[in-house]
């Protein structure tokens, strides 16, 4: 089918017509013809999957790189930690902030918040806040402002908020 405008060789403009979506005049790289033209990912803003490339068939623009997901045609952090609250910047996931009572001790983000603060006697009431010998972190047996709360131990150990002792 004929499409656009076209000189008759005189002086006159004869108009071809248009086409019908989705194809566009010299889509198929034919003047005065009607013919799809593809759009690519860049195009289209995909950086993966499958989209519509416009010509009724999908194009297939690539994968996303390990650690990272294809969700509505672009790559991004799949960054579900445990008890953390995550980022994702270029690529990398990382850890925002812990979930109360849960702490990130050991640097390590693929772990997520390893460390129950409430419990481990490594890590009571904060990270690198250890338990005297013999005694248990419990919850409420982190110090407070150079005081304990409520629970079994009646004194800190030095500095202010780090674990409690028996007295």
């Amino acid at each position: 089918m004929g499409c656009g405008t076209v000189s008759d060789g005189c002086s006159d403009v004869e108009d071809c017509g248009s086409c019908e979506a989705p194809q566009v005049c010299g889509g198929a790289g034919e003047a005065n013809q009607c013919g799809c033209a593809p759009r690519t990912c860049v195009q289209l803003g995909a950086s993966c999957g499958q989209v519509d490339g416009g010509c009724g068939s999908l194009i297939e623009c690539g994968t996303c790189p390990t650690g990272t997901t294809c969700v509505a045609n672009q790559c991004g952090c799949d960054c579900s930690l445990p008890h953390a609250q995550t980022t994702c910047l270029h690529g990398e996931c990382g850890i925002g902030s812990c979930d109360d009572g849960w702490g990130d001790c050991d640097g390590e983000v693929s772990n997520g918040c390893e460390a129950d603060l409430n419990s481990d006697a490594i890590h009571c009431g904060a990270c690198s806040t250890s338990c005297d010998d013999g005694n248990a972190c419990t919850v409420g047996d982190a110090c407070s402002n150079g005081s304990c709360v409520p629970g079994s131990s009646t004194a800190c150990n030095s500095p202010p908020d780090s674990a409690c002792y028996e007295a």
